[in-house]
């Protein structure tokens, strides 16, 4: 499982990180739609929606909202869409509490079709529309996004594996553990400092400092994204969303964090920058 791992990983890095610091926006633009119809074809099966037309439509409507929402943006983004980002930030924030109530909390979940697709929008849009929006700001921040949460999933990863005896969410996903977490908020405190160090050397002390909070913000945040998504393959009584990448099961399963990590680092980096 591990040499599967980590093999597809050295396969994905260097073209996400291509994708990342092209100029060309469209082109992120297409990839990250590309990779959203797989995600959402596979959450869909969890949420148990039925039949293939209706997936179908589902995926479309989502991708209209995303390709509507980022028209609006040329340069920059218009405020309602910052309000946009802000609310998912407050619902990631919820779906915190729910994780920690698990499995309480999911009732409505469980009886409410309307309210799967709903969360779906809430999930995937506004990651889509930060990626899009970090993109055009500067396409390094963009990567520094994704190297917070890669070092805050490997972290935590290796951590609990080594070190792991305490559980964070045993209702939800019984092997993440506590140490697990601090290894990757640590983690990526370490990429994040190294990233200033190459990147925007000389940086200052104030850089530093925002930069770490913003850091560990966005790795709280990824873990959140992660343990809600185990959250519904739990409920869906399954493993992986998928088997598309060897070793790391569906897309899904791997942009999970990402689900929201992305608007926290959005809305953090317009403010420290």
């Amino acid at each position: 499982m591990l040499i599967k791992r980590i093999f597809t990983a050295l396969v994905l890095l260097p073209l996400t990180i291509y994708l990342i610091l092209q100029n060309n926006n469209s082109v992120l633009i297409i990839s990250i739609s590309l990779i959203f119809v797989l995600a959402c074809l596979e959450y869909s099966s969890l949420i148990g929606l039925k039949g293939k037309p209706w997936k179908a439509v589902y995926i479309l409507l989502l991708l209209v909202a995303f390709y509507f929402l980022n028209s609006q943006a040329i340069d920059f983004m218009p405020y309602w869409q910052i309000f946009f980002l802000f609310f998912s930030a407050l619902w990631w924030l919820f779906n915190t509490y729910q994780v920690l109530t698990y499995p309480q909390s999911f009732a409505p979940w469980k009886q409410s079709i309307l309210l799967r697709l709903v969360a779906g929008g809430l999930i995937f849009l506004p990651m889509l529309v930060s990626l899009a929006a970090i993109h055009r700001i500067d396409n390094n921040a963009l990567l520094l996004l994704f190297l917070i949460v890669w070092a805050s999933d490997s972290g935590a990863y290796f951590f609990g594996r080594t070190f792991g005896n305490y559980k964070l969410c045993q209702n939800v996903s019984p092997a993440k553990t506590t140490e697990g977490a601090i290894g990757g908020v640590l983690l990526s405190l370490l990429a994040v400092n190294l990233y200033l160090y190459f990147v925007y050397h000389p940086a200052s002390i104030s850089q530093y400092y925002y930069f770490s909070i913003l850091s560990i913000a966005v790795s709280f945040a990824s873990i959140a994204g992660d343990l809600f998504e185990s959250a519904i393959k739990r409920t869906a009584n399954v493993k992986d969303s998928g088997y598309l990448l060897p070793g790391h099961g569906g897309i899904f399963d791997r942009i999970d964090s990402l689900t929201a990590a992305a608007p926290f680092f959005f809305l953090i980096f317009i403010v420290i920058t």
